[in-house]
């Protein structure tokens, strides 16, 4: 499925789809509330939003119940993916298309980098994240 009309639930610095929502999120919490706050805003300000790419799962379970009240079927109405594969991603209704937050890659490389003593400010380590498919998205 692909998204003509996408929105960044916490507005990605460099994503057109970032600008679109970047207000309906900001400054107001990673949280169920403030996913559902943030869909409601998105669908009353840009109703043709068919996709919403959301900044933890959190905010994006709470956007699946938000497009749930609204009477929106997921995906076929809104796509949503969220970030982090927690556990209750899962449990969505839909269950939750997510990436992975590879937390224990990221403290083995953060500890390995100070204990050697190779950390610099301006040294890049990329931990890639896995897509999990599921079916909000």
């Amino acid at each position: 499925m692909g998204a003509e009309h996408a929105a960044a639930a916490g507005g990605v610095p460099g994503v057109p789809a970032g600008a679109r929502a970047a207000g309906a999120y900001r400054d107001r919490g990673l949280s169920l509330d403030t996913g559902a706050a943030g869909a409601r805003r998105v669908l009353r300000d840009w109703p043709d939003t068919d996709a919403i790419v959301a900044i933890t799962d959190a905010t994006a379970l709470g956007a699946l119940r938000a497009l749930a009240e609204a009477g929106r079927r997921v995906p076929e109405d809104v796509a949503v993916v969220g970030f982090d594969d927690v556990p209750l991603a899962a449990l969505g209704q839909p269950p939750l298309t997510t990436a992975t937050h590879p937390v224990e890659r990221i403290a083995v490389s953060a500890v390995r980098c100070l204990l050697g003593g190779t950390a610099t400010a301006d040294q890049a380590v990329l931990h890639p994240s896995t897509l999990v498919h599921r079916q909000s998205a």
